[in-house]
C-alpha cells in the first residue's frame, strides 16, 4: 500500500512538473531577472501537446 502511494504521489509530482515547464516554455522568469537556457527538446514537446 506504501508502495502504491508513493509510486502516485512521485507521478502527481512528475506531471504538474511538466506541466509547468510546458506552460513556462519561452516565458520570461518571473521571479528573477535570470533567464536559464532552455533545453530544445522542450520546445518541441510544448507544440506537441
Amino acid at each position: 500500500a506504501m508502495k502504491n502511494t508513493k509510486k502516485s504521489v512521485l507521478n502527481l509530482m512528475a506531471k504538474a512538473g511538466m506541466r509547468s515547464a510546458i506552460k513556462s516554455a519561452g516565458a520570461a522568469s518571473t521571479f528573477s531577472y535570470h533567464q536559464p537556457k532552455e533545453p530544445k527538446c522542450l520546445k518541441q514537446i510544448s507544440k506537441q501537446k
